[in-house]
């Protein structure tokens, strides 16, 4: 065998053996979150704030005969709370915008060094409905009925999602385990929000979509499967969600009474949700890597074959 052609021969085995190792420790591959029990998501609702009301109406009074005037009186600010205490929400949370994509890195893959299009629906359906306790806002009117109006708060969380719009920082721990962090918005939407004054008068507020920058935080596990990697993902979220309900209730009944109200309602407060999640896949290293390997070595056989019969 010609020294040149020996020498190109390893020259070329050595760049295949380079070009195969940095890709077999380096493979990014797509992995959904399959919506199953696997993916899990508990989340604890309760709420914080309060509602100002202010304002007046008047009320024909049958005793005195004549329609008198009243207004809310002190103290104008009450604070709010859930009805029965926090809600509870539990899904199987799944990804959406196409599959996840995760690299690993180190010659075992075994160290999660990037997660890219972490687009997941955390909720995936389910709903949480929330009701207030009773509001009682008092007043000097002369009528027993229009003393205390009670004012009742309720609405549905229906949506809940994260969507991914910057990097992942990861540290690993250990081999196959570490911590994640990765930069996104945490969308929330809230329908059917309304508040009822006195049982009667109903003012629909509707629907409120909420984006709030935050970041997905956890530890990562990484363990060998038949021909690719498991990934686990575990964390916890605190997140606290605006809730606003600025309303003028201005209504006038005459059909039985002679009633005319006009208040303004003003409703600040949070959703807080103290989130669990759990979310895992499967993915298969891309075996182009391997095949290059394969033909590094397979490269360097006549060179040694010629060796030894020399």
């Amino acid at each position: 065998m010609p020294k040149l052609f020996r020498l190109s021969a390893v020259v070329a085995a050595c760049l295949l053996l380079a070009v195969s190792s940095a890709r077999a420790y380096t493979v990014t591959a797509p992995g959904d979150l399959v919506p199953n029990s696997a993916q899990t998501f508990n989340a604890v609702v309760d709420l914080t704030g309060n509602i100002d009301a202010t304002g007046g109406g008047a009320a024909y009074d049958s005793k005195l005969k004549k329609v008198t005037n009243f207004t809310l009186t002190a103290p104008t600010t009450h604070p709010l709370s859930l009805f029965d205490g926090p809600v509870s929400v539990s899904s199987n949370p799944t990804n959406t915008n196409g599959p996840v994509q995760w690299t690993l890195t180190d010659p075992n893959l075994r160290t999660l060094s990037d997660i890219q299009n972490l687009d997941v629906d955390l909720l995936n359906g389910q709903t949480a409905d929330f009701a207030l306790n009773t509001v009682d806002i008092f007043t000097n009117s002369t009528l027993t009925l229009l003393k205390d109006i009670t004012i009742d708060v309720s609405g549905t969380l229906t949506g809940l999602s994260f969507d991914q719009t910057g990097s992942t920082i990861t540290l690993p721990t250990g081999l196959g385990t570490g911590t994640f962090a990765t930069d996104g918005i945490l969308n929330g939407q809230i329908d059917n929000l309304q508040a009822v004054a006195i049982g009667l008068i109903t003012v629909p507020v509707g629907t409120q979509v909420l984006a709030l920058p935050g970041a997905l935080t956890g530890t990562y596990n990484v363990t060998p499967i038949v021909g690719g990697r498991h990934i686990a993902l575990d964390g916890t979220i605190n997140l606290n969600l605006p809730l606003s309900l600025v309303t003028q209730l201005t209504t006038s009944i005459s059909d039985v009474v002679q009633l005319s109200i006009s208040t303004t309602i003003d409703l600040q407060a949070s959703l807080t949700i103290a989130v669990g999640y759990h979310f895992e896949t499967n993915v298969v290293p891309e075996p182009g890597s391997f095949v290059l390997l394969g033909l590094g070595l397979a490269a360097l056989v006549p060179v040694f074959r010629y060796r030894r019969k020399k």
